[in-house]
């Protein structure tokens, strides 16, 4: 697997993510706990991932609301 790497657009503040890019799997993880766990995905889920991100798909209410009505 590739190594972490935080986003250029981090700022000294530690709210961040670090990505690992590799070509078969995309890892996402905490810059404050690299110990911790990561999110893995495939290149086409992590495709799908960043498109409902950017489309406003998946903001952090819609996904309160979805939790709270299953």
């Amino acid at each position: 697997m590739s190594r972490f790497k935080k986003s250029s657009y981090s700022s000294v503040v530690e709210n961040c993510v670090e990505i690992s890019l590799s070509p078969d799997l995309i890892s996402i993880r905490d810059s404050k706990n690299p110990n911790g766990p990561a999110l893995h995905l495939t290149s086409l889920a992590y495709r799908l991932f960043i498109r409902t991100l950017t489309n406003g798909e998946l903001s952090p209410i819609r996904v309160a609301v979805r939790q709270h009505s299953s």
